[in-house]
């Protein structure tokens, strides 16, 4: 489910619920590392803690020694987990979530536990993804972006509900975006910004049954290079 910004290791899941958490070197000869229970959801940039998606709440797996940290959903009325990712300087992880009846918004928690996690956008967000390199900006649609430190949200020139964001490159001057021509087929889309410009860089093709419960490319997950 993630690929270390190093591209040297992989998140996964193994079992079909409970899952399990492991973590695996991207050669054959080296076996998988079982971190603990929960379904996987991202490593921290600095590799440090895998995010997982556990039974009553949050919990951060150590990949070296350590032990695990666990964050309990209570008391937020509803947690969308998998609507999730690290900031860059692997301090804090962002999610969705309801804090009563009103509708989901993204709340920021802090990995040392200090502090209750805090609303950081408006009600009727239910989705955030990956943030830009600086943590400023986080995907809360296919096409638009919220920014921290202004409050607001805008679209993004280039974008299309076709396409899924991935990552952005280091300086933070374009998006990567997967877009599926078919379900075993997915374009690797790169979107300069401000400019909007597209380039198609790599396409995806699933040889064989893998990928989705339809066998083909569900997720794709690209290294820091």
């Amino acid at each position: 489910t993630d690929v270390s910004r190093d591209g040297r290791s992989i998140l996964f899941a193994g079992g079909t619920g409970p899952f399990t958490a492991y973590l695996r070197g991207v050669t054959a000869r080296q076996a998988p590392v079982r971190l603990g229970d929960g379904l996987p959801l991202s490593l921290s940039p600095d590799g440090a803690w895998a995010l997982v998606d556990g039974t009553e709440g949050h919990v951060l797996l150590p990949t070296g020694t350590g032990q695990p940290r666990r964050f309990p959903f209570q008391p937020l009325a509803r947690v969308f987990p998998r609507s999730s990712f690290w900031t860059p300087d692997s301090t804090h992880f962002v999610f969705a979530a309801s804090d009563g009846p009103g509708p989901a918004r993204c709340f920021m928690q802090s990995v040392d536990r200090e502090d209750a996690p805090r609303p950081v956008t408006p009600g009727g967000v239910a989705f955030c993804t990956a943030p830009s390199p600086d943590g400023r900006l986080f995907f809360i649609n296919r096409t638009t972006v919220f920014d921290l430190e202004r409050g607001e949200k805008r679209t993004l020139p280039g974008l299309t509900e076709a396409g899924e964001p991935v990552t952005w490159n280091d300086d933070g001057s374009a998006v990567f975006v997967t877009e599926a021509e078919s379900p075993s087929v997915s374009r690797i889309v790169r979107v300069d910004q401000p400019s909007g410009r597209r380039t198609v860089i790599r396409e995806l093709r699933a040889a064989g049954p893998i990928g989705g419960a339809a066998g083909g490319i569900s997720t794709v997950r690209m290294s820091a290079d």
